[in-house]
């Protein structure tokens, strides 16, 4: 026989919105799978007070329910083990929907989106929101709904592409980068269907605009006025770059096809003059500044 979903969460059958909601909360906090991980008998009621929240929550099912689950004709086809895979990341492409059939009042669908202001109460104030544990430390990934998950990559990663591995539900995924993906952009993944959010973590040195890189090169007055040749880094590594003659403070030099898929790098100079000259150094400049 089915289960009274009333008595699932403790409240009476003429119970108003507000108190299956508030119910629900107290409940669904206490026996949430995060907090009662390798207990299976949490895991079951988590699994039927969430059923009976889907229905009693919505007052056209719960009008459906009143009708047909006394008698036994209403049936629940609610699909556990794709609620907790959808709820953990694991299936969907955010949403998680359970079939609930019933009598002669046919059937309707329930969807997982419904329950989010009530997780996101207590899955540490971000909505559903869940870290994973990730191996290297410098990337981190988080479950920020039903079958999504957002993680971390490096400036360089994201500009060069790569492979970023990391852990979800106690498997390693490795997920291929693409070059050029651009923050906030979604990787899907298969088996399961996975959607991933890249965000991507600022440079200290680069900075980007669209294809292009962007950077600085500081040089002294010596240089600028004389010409040089240095090394600068760049998305594929050092490179080395001359400095023309008589260049000017926040001159841009261009290195073509340094950038992110044959993108080009903009070099921007600074001069930066010294702190002190000794006297013999002050002579000179004086010499000089009568030759030019």
């Amino acid at each position: 026989m089915a289960n009274d979903f009333y008595k699932t969460l403790g409240v009476e059958k003429t119970a108003s919105q507000a108190e299956i909601k508030k119910a629900y909360r107290a409940l669904a906090k206490k026996y949430h799978p995060d907090v009662n991980q390798n207990n299976p008998e949490a895991e079951e009621k988590f699994k039927q007070i969430t059923e009976a929240y889907a229905v009693l929550s919505d007052e056209s099912k719960r009008k459906q329910y009143d009708t047909f689950g006394g008698t036994g004709n209403f049936q629940s086809g609610f699909d556990y083990g794709e609620f907790f895979k959808g709820f953990q990341g694991q299936s969907g492409q955010g949403h998680s929907s359970f079939h609930f059939s019933g009598g002669q009042g046919g059937g309707f669908q329930f969807d997982m989106s419904g329950l989010e202001d009530i997780f996101e109460s207590f899955m540490g104030g971000g909505g559903r929101r869940q870290q994973m544990h990730n191996p290297f430390g410098n990337r981190q990934g988080y479950a920020s709904a039903p079958g999504q998950f957002e993680m971390e990559v490096d400036f360089l990663t994201a500009a060069n592409g790569g492979e970023v591995e990391i852990e979800m539900q106690g498997g390693r995924k490795r997920v291929k980068i693409p070059a050029g993906i651009n923050h906030g952009q979604k990787i899907r993944l298969s088996n399961p269907e996975t959607l991933i959010k890249i965000n991507i973590r600022p440079s200290d040195i680069f900075t980007r605009d669209g294809n292009d890189i962007r950077s600085y090169a500081t040089i002294d007055p010596i240089q600028a006025l004389l010409g040089d040749k240095i090394k600068v880094a760049t998305i594929a590594g050092q490179s080395e770059v001359t400095i023309p003659k008589c260049t000017s403070s926040h001159a841009k030099l261009r290195l073509k096809g340094k950038g992110i898929k044959g993108g080009d790098h903009y070099l921007e100079i600074k001069i930066q003059s010294p702190k002190k000259l000794s006297s013999k150094a002050q002579d000179l400049l004086s010499k000089l500044r009568k030759e030019i």
